[in-house]
């Protein structure tokens, strides 16, 4: 997650949170990340409102790796109205594809 764009203007603060899971629901440790299974970026107080840089980045080179490894990231940002945490956003993609999977999601996105 290299930044946001076009943030509401009440935005205060932005944190992005990144796991990874198994289809069993456990966490899955990234070697590239100290073997951390959460990873988190805020952005620094310096940071454009509407546009804040994260730099969030992990490299996942396992050498072993759950066929069902799903990416979740996580949006969360302060209310500078309320000063309440809300989250902004999630997404969850998984890591690996199957040829068919491919193919569909590319067909799907045309």
């Amino acid at each position: 997650v290299d930044a946001f764009k076009g943030l509401p203007d009440n935005v205060a603060g932005v944190r992005v949170v990144a796991e990874v899971f198994s289809a069993s629901g456990q966490r899955v440790g990234l070697t590239g990340a100290g073997g951390a299974t959460l990873l988190r970026a805020t952005a620094p107080a310096s940071a454009r409102a509407q546009a804040p840089a994260l730099g969030l980045r992990v490299e996942v080179r396992e050498a072993r790796m759950d066929p069902t490894a799903t990416l979740v990231l996580r949006a969360a940002v302060i209310d500078a109205r309320t000063g309440e945490a809300a989250v902004l956003g999630k997404v969850a993609v998984p890591l690996f594809f199957t040829p068919d999977e491919a193919a569909a999601a590319a067909a799907a996105a045309a």
